[in-house]
């Protein structure tokens, strides 16, 4: 029992600490791509407030609790602080909550998992605050899903991934070449299509039709909802976030299959 409250305590410590480091290049990445002038890089200068530029405390940084006990406002400028480093906190530990039921008490397995969903994370949070998907983000997060089928033995197969990764990029090059003879404007940027071959590399491609309707009913539902809203379309939805979402739920049934199994035996 004690061997198991350690455990969850340090899965949740980590999961939040990875989160609060999230927010940072979540924040500091896309200024650094849309400015080559900017002196931020992910590690200097030190944390500080948005607004008023003062430096945060060690306190001011605890996720989650810091932003509950600072009531959402800095506490030099009172300027608001965005739900979204909360949130970032949260989802990062309910990843870590969630890989560690699947795998507990296999760590090696769960390294993988966490470095998929955490980077998935990280891209739909960039994608939906700017409309960018990083090469620093998707390339490693591809790769990372080849090799993981070559090296282990978990589904897919290499041979699987590589087909993945392939047709996820072929698949929407196409669907975007045609979109641009038909409209003459551009839908689908080079980064969704990355997105969808590190999808395909990671699951394999069986599920890239399952991706592409879950995305695809998702950001329809959105726009439906934006629309309810606002009374206003939206000139361009990003696309990012619906796919690492399709992706998270379609890895994680995939996993949650193979831990029933043995469960059951």
């Amino acid at each position: 029992m004690e061997h198991n409250l350690i455990t969850w305590l340090l899965l949740s410590v980590t999961g939040l600490s990875a989160g609060s480091f999230f927010n940072v290049v979540i924040y500091r990445l896309p200024q650094r791509m849309l400015s080559a002038t900017t002196p931020l890089s992910l590690t200097s200068p030190r944390s500080h407030c948005p607004h008023c530029k003062n430096a945060l405390t060690p306190a001011e940084l605890i996720p989650v609790f810091s932003w509950l006990a600072l009531r959402g406002r800095c506490r030099h400028c009172h300027a608001r602080i965005s739900w979204r480093y909360p949130a970032v906190e949260l989802v990062s530990w309910l990843i870590a909550i969630l890989a560690g039921w699947l795998y507990q008490p296999e760590l090696i397995p769960m390294l993988p998992a966490l470095f998929f969903s955490w980077t998935l994370l990280v891209l739909s949070m960039i994608d939906f605050g700017h409309q960018l998907l990083p090469d620093i983000l998707t390339l490693p997060l591809l790769w990372g899903g080849l090799l993981n089928a070559a090296l282990t033995s978990a589904s897919p197969s290499a041979k699987e991934a590589i087909i993945g990764a392939i047709a996820g990029y072929l698949l929407f090059r196409l669907l975007a070449g045609l979109w641009f003879l038909w409209r003459q404007e551009i839908a689908l940027g080079g980064g969704d299509s990355k997105l969808l071959a590190a999808l395909g590399a990671w699951l394999g491609w069986q599920h890239l039709p399952a991706i592409l309707l879950i995305a695809s009913s998702s950001a329809l539902l959105w726009l439906l909802v934006i629309v309810a809203l606002t009374g206003q379309k939206p000139q361009r939805i990003a696309l990012g976030p619906w796919l690492a979402l399709a992706g998270i739920a379609l890895f994680s049934m995939q996993q949650y299959h193979p831990f029933c199994h043995a469960a059951t035996g």
